[in-house]
């Protein structure tokens, strides 16, 4: 039986910060950092996102950020293009692979990321990760996707992603 990971941080929210793409289309993303004594904890962390066309705000969102934000990693939750607070049109499916791309790369050009992404999704939220998925050999920052099975009882050591783990 693998034992659950405990949580060792606080969470911080810094919401809607604006990812400007490569065509100038901004997206708005929330991230959740580890903190402590309410500040986020300096480093260098391994992240964790889903795009959604479902709201970033949704509460379940919240619920999910709280358990990997407390486990040492920066979530990440991104309204699709097009999408309540995002700009520009929602097509479904058509911009998703280089959105997600261009994400990737924002992600790894912060200072607290430590280059590794993973990713997790169900519904719609699931379609998103698996064209990164797809797009994998060409972008080396994407490690792992998360399958929802694994969340919440999953050891994230096990992913490859933990923030201990060695680059």
């Amino acid at each position: 039986m693998t034992q659950q990971s405990q949580p060792e941080y606080e969470v911080h929210l810094q919401s809607d910060v604006m990812v400007t793409l490569r065509d100038g289309v901004r997206l708005a993303t929330d991230l959740y950092f580890p903190a402590r004594n309410g500040k986020p904890v300096e480093g260098r962390w391994p992240a964790v996102m889903q795009r959604t066309p479902y709201n970033k705000e949704a509460q379940r969102n919240r619920a999910e950020a709280r358990y990997f934000g407390s486990r040492g990693y920066v979530v990440i939750f991104q309204d699709n293009r097009g999408r309540f607070k995002s700009e520009g049109s929602f097509v479904k499916y058509l911009n998703d692979p280089q959105d997600g791309y261009d994400t990737l790369e924002w992600i790894g050009n912060q200072p607290w990321s430590n280059g590794r992404v993973g990713t997790f999704g169900i519904s719609y939220g699931a379609h998103p990760r698996l064209h990164l998925h797809g797009l994998r050999r060409l972008h080396q920052r994407l490690r792992q996707l998360l399958s929802q099975q694994r969340h919440p009882g999953a050891a994230p050591g096990l992913l490859g992603l933990h923030p201990r783990a060695q680059q």
